[in-house]
């Protein structure tokens, strides 16, 4: 029913779904809500709350956006999906060079498989965990992602790296989600909280000396997304441990100040912060 239904009336579902969200379901409520006080500390209660009704919103448009985005073509998610300042990362592949992509939940994630392969000249692949049912990633693999775009389970990046080093590739990772293991993450200081944070983009990058980017998505308005492509390192070889993942992290960090209702707050990102040994 979402594949046919058009955008108008979807996102009227949504706001019912929001308000479902929030108030009867209450879908990690308290989690979000604590998030939010202890990045904000010197925000009102009333502009917490106000942050805190819009992340639903932002929620239950990135879940009905992303259902509704198995059955859009790929020339209207190109049309809703714009990416900017891809000259540069373009430019490597007329090198033969690979690049590293970082990625996060910020607005819409979803619709990028289906429209990066007409901006970006790189194989992209998307670093992610697969579910165990080989259907269902055969359908995502087939409905999911566009020209040029495959999905790789994160438990294979290594042979990953291997395989697809036949041609300039584009190595995506959703890097904003916290690491299972924080005795091997890098820790920052990260919207007012000691954050581990995930650091196999960066020591792949670092050893492969591949550049490394930043995919900013903005909601330009309801339904349509640009997201920029920023240059964070073009030799990150030359770099220090955890120097490319703290410019990834403070760059979404800016971001998620400027705009915070359009980041994921339902997520446990800090369960485990107590863990950090300079804490």
């Amino acid at each position: 029913m979402i594949g046919v239904l058009p955008f108008s009336i979807l996102y009227q579902i949504s706001d019912t779904l929001s308000w479902l969200l929030r108030n009867v379901i209450k879908y990690r409520t308290d989690v979000t809500r604590q998030n939010l006080r202890n990045a904000f500390p010197n925000k009102t209660k009333d502009e917490i709350e106000s942050i805190f009704r819009k992340s639903y919103s932002n929620l239950s448009d990135i879940i009905i956006e992303g259902i509704k985005g198995f059955y859009l073509s790929e020339e209207e998610v190109i049309k809703r999906y714009q990416f900017s300042h891809t000259e540069k990362v373009n430019s490597f592949y007329d090198k033969g060079k690979s690049v590293v992509l970082f990625a996060s939940h910020y607005g819409n994630w979803e619709w990028a498989p289906k429209a990066v392969g007409h901006s970006v000249k790189h194989r992209s692949l998307g670093i992610v965990k697969l579910v165990k049912n080989e259907y269902i990633n055969a359908f995502l693999q087939t409905n999911r992602c566009g020209k040029n775009v495959f999905l790789v389970d994160i438990a294979k990046t290594a042979k990953s790296i291997i395989t697809y080093s036949d041609q300039p590739t584009q190595f995506v990772f959703l890097s904003d989600q916290g690491p299972t293991n924080t005795k091997k993450a890098h820790w920052i200081q990260f919207l007012n909280q000691n954050t581990p944070c995930l650091h196999g983009a960066e020591r792949i990058a670092r050893r492969k000396n591949w550049p490394v980017f930043n995919a900013k998505t903005t909601r330009l308005k309801r339904g349509y997304y640009e997201t920029e492509f920023e240059l964070l390192s073009e030799n990150p070889s030359s770099t220090e441990e955890g120097e490319i993942t703290e410019m990834y992290m403070r760059s979404l960090e800016q971001q998620i100040i400027a705009k915070p209702e359009d980041w994921l707050w339902s997520h446990k990102r800090w369960k485990r912060a107590h863990e950090d040994p300079l804490a």
